[in-house]
């Protein structure tokens, strides 16, 4: 074990994960704030988009449509 400033690095390496312990959550906190402001402010749901991605996938046939802005950014053409 090295000793450095008074410590051997066990000491340092438990301080820094007690460290980091306590500023995970708030840290995560923070950007799923973040994430879900972007997102509301965009107004753009992206599990509808990738999930619209992929019915295009299994359906081929069919036409993938975004409008930005629109509420349902996946719509089939009315027929």
């Amino acid at each position: 074990m090295r000793i450095r400033n008074g410590r051997n690095t066990h000491q340092q390496t438990d301080h820094y994960l007690k460290h980091i312990n306590r500023l995970l959550p708030r840290l995560y906190h923070q950007y799923l704030s973040e994430l879900a402001a972007i997102t509301l402010s965009q107004g753009i749901p992206v599990i509808l988009q990738a999930a619209c991605a992929l019915a295009f996938l299994a359906h081929p046939s069919h036409e993938l449509m975004y409008v930005p802005g629109d509420s349902l950014p996946c719509r089939l053409d009315a027929t």
